[in-house]
């Protein structure tokens, strides 16, 4: 009958091989000094739960070592992400939008300085501001980035004054999508626009 090969090769069988190697080289090493009362570290053997213990300890530290340096590779597009879809950090709150009357003074700012696209810009967002804000009996209107100058203007519609603020909504597409250049009287114009529509008079 032919003689079957096994072949051992589990983590607790190498340990004993190894501590085995070490017993026989430590009794190579120390049989000249004739001391007959040396431990004979060849019979030793490690019980098989410290072997798993040391495995999983290795294992572990591998993973927590490669789980770490992945998540500083992938952490800033991760805090981007969260950012564009409107998460904020612990106790971190959106920067809060500047009001109506701190964005018509930027506008007149800009105006002094003859920066009329800028000052007519302004205005523009004080507006969308003073919407987003206004008192009673009035409905708030509040800003989304997705909402056009055209959905503003059909909400505006069913008011009095609505053709005041389509004076700012009008000079708002042109600055976007055409190259001329706004001028001094366009910003008169929106100025009295914004005027007209903030205190109520449809003339």
């Amino acid at each position: 009958m032919a003689a079957v090969d096994y072949q051992k090769n589990s983590l607790g069988w190498q340990w004993d091989q190894g501590t085995r190697r070490m017993g026989e080289w430590w009794e190579q090493r120390f049989s000249r000094l004739g001391d007959a009362d040396l431990p004979d570290l060849s019979q030793w053997s490690s019980p098989e739960w410290l072997a798993r213990g040391l495995f999983a300890l290795i294992v572990g530290g591998l993973v927590g070592w490669l789980g770490w340096h992945l998540w500083k590779l992938l952490r800033p597009q991760w805090q981007r992400w969260r950012q564009r879809q409107g998460f904020y950090g612990p106790g971190a709150m959106a920067a809060p939008h500047p009001s109506a009357d701190q964005l018509m003074r930027q506008a007149q700012h800009f105006q002094r300085q003859g920066d009329y696209q800028a000052a007519c810009r302004a205005l523009y967002l004080g507006f969308l501001q003073w919407l987003a804000d206004r008192p009673q009996p009035h409905q708030s209107i509040p800003q989304q980035p997705s909402r056009t100058d055209g959905e503003y203007g059909q909400l505006l519609e069913p008011e009095p004054q609505a053709a005041a603020g389509q004076v700012l909504l009008k000079t708002h597409e042109r600055l976007c999508f055409s190259s001329a250049q706004l001028t001094e009287a366009d910003y008169r114009a929106c100025e009295e626009a914004y005027g007209r529509y903030t205190q109520g008079r449809a003339d």
